[in-house]
């Protein structure tokens, strides 16, 4: 699972991931839920997206964040300030400076239709609770007994939820589809440059990686929703609705901007199951499908890399394990989530402790690797096109979301993420124009500890899949 934290900058890390089948794309939301206002119905036709904001707020009750929508112009999608340029060197320090870029338009108005939702369902639970509906917050909510909680959180989410589908487009669902199916063509590139269908002995791992990938089935609440009315007896049906209403997975009130990937159900199917707070994210997806893309390329492809991770294919990363291990292992901690031999200290050698701390780390930093082989194709695939900072921005979208994350033992913490798992790829050491590596460490392939003289950036052998 991504660990995610929200800023103005990257809000909606992964925006535009939303449900898909391997078959067509199940169409779920309601369009008959209530819509803000008949100005915003009208604005939604005229296709403005700033019109549809500054209306939906203007009456006194629809308080949004940071003020009320009607009070300020939404600009344009637009980069202010200046970009440290320093990737190859600093690469943490790139991304996550809160000096760099600011992110305007659409990001910002995501975050206030996100609060429009929220707090209309507010209103709609204090009715229900025979409480003030202008005067009852989130604090209000959390604040109810447990009991009474467990009761409201579900009637909550579903009502955030009806307020969203009510807003989101066949448009909008259409551009996640498409993305979903890039995302997959870079994973198969991605594939093909570890994997070359050309050389010995890699062409069953290189078809069997590929098939996974292409069997990964993306579900949203609606799809598990028709799921219970269509097909009750599914396998899989039990398995869906307890992992997308657990808490830690889409966080207390369900609106966590998360996706996650589960192990392969009794069916035989595999799943990414994408909480309420990405959904929010596909409204006037179309809008500026470019950024949409960057935000959602990261979060998606190492969800979908979890399918092919250390846990399912142990064999295929046991070189990657050792040179996080020999190499890269300082960066990692022992962590609450890690064995009882490594917290209680039991292993002497020092060798031991790095080759198990790289091993606790492996699911996650598997994930990770392919997740950033995939963006090396598409920067790749984009690189005539693309000036330096246009690839640093590229990199800020998408990894943006992993700033000030930490390490509970499992998920190496953001500073290793962009340091080692980043900027220590071979690839992306090319795709970049760096020389070298950071502090003269190797970068880490499924081939082993590597220099960038080891790697190639293959050609694209296939055009990439359209749709999903």
């Amino acid at each position: 699972m991504k660990s995610i934290r929200i800023t103005v900058s990257i809000f909606g890390s992964a925006i535009m991931f939303l449900s898909t089948t391997l078959g067509s794309p199940t169409l779920a939301f309601a369009t008959s839920g209530p819509k803000m206002d008949q100005a915003n119905v009208a604005a939604g036709q005229a296709g403005s997206l700033n019109a549809v904001i500054q209306a939906s707020c203007k009456s006194p009750e629809k308080a949004c964040m940071n003020g009320r929508f009607g009070d300020e112009t939404i600009q344009p999608l637009t980069l202010d300030g200046l970009f440290e340029q320093n990737f190859c060197d600093k690469p943490a320090e790139t991304i996550c400076a809160q000096s760099a870029t600011t992110m305007k338009g659409r990001e910002q108005a995501l975050e206030r239709f996100q609060a429009w939702a929220i707090n209309s369902a507010l209103k709609d639970v204090a009715v229900k609770l025979g409480r003030d509906p202008h005067n009852f917050s989130m604090g209000d909510l959390k604040a109810l007994p447990p009991a009474q909680f467990n009761v409201v959180r579900p009637y909550f989410s579903d009502r955030v939820m009806t307020y969203i589908n009510g807003e989101i487009t066949k448009s909008d669902l259409d551009s996640v589809w498409r993305n979903i199916g890039k995302i997959k063509g870079y994973l198969y590139q991605a594939i093909d440059q570890n994997y070359p269908l050309g050389r010995f002995g890699d062409l069953t791992t290189n078809l069997e990686l590929k098939k996974t990938i292409q069997s990964i089935q993306v579900m949203s609440r609606e799809d598990i929703l028709l799921m219970q009315a269509s097909d009750p007896r599914n396998p899989d049906l039990a398995t869906l609705q307890a992992s997308y209403a657990d808490p830690h997975a889409c966080g207390e009130l369900g609106l966590s901007d998360n996706a996650f990937a589960l192990p392969v159900l009794p069916s035989g199917k595999r799943y990414v199951i994408v909480c309420p707070g990405m959904v929010m994210g596909a409204l006037k997806g179309g809008m500026d499908p470019v950024a949409n893309f960057r935000n959602v390329l990261q979060g998606v492809a190492h969800e979908m890399g979890h399918h092919i991770d250390s846990l399912r294919y142990p064999g295929l990363y046991s070189k990657f394990s050792q040179c996080l291990a020999t190499s890269h292992a300082d960066g990692l901690v022992i962590g609450p989530k890690s064995s009882l031999g490594l917290k209680m200290g039991i292993y002497k050698d020092q060798r031991i402790v790095n080759s198990h701390k790289a091993e606790e780390h492996l699911f996650e930093s598997a994930a990770d690797y392919w997740a950033t082989e995939a963006i090396v194709q598409y920067l790749n695939n984009e690189a005539p096109n693309l000036t330096m900072r246009d690839r640093l921005n590229v990199l800020r979208e998408a990894y943006g979301a992993l700033c000030g994350t930490g390490d509970e033992g499992v998920h190496p913490d953001g500073k290793f993420r962009l340091e080692v798992l980043l900027r220590s790829s071979a690839t992306m050491n090319i795709v970049m124009g760096c020389k070298g590596f950071p502090n003269g460490k190797p970068a880490c392939s499924l081939a082993g500890a590597t220099t960038s003289g080891d790697i190639l950036i293959r050609p694209v052998l296939l055009p990439l899949p359209s749709g999903k």
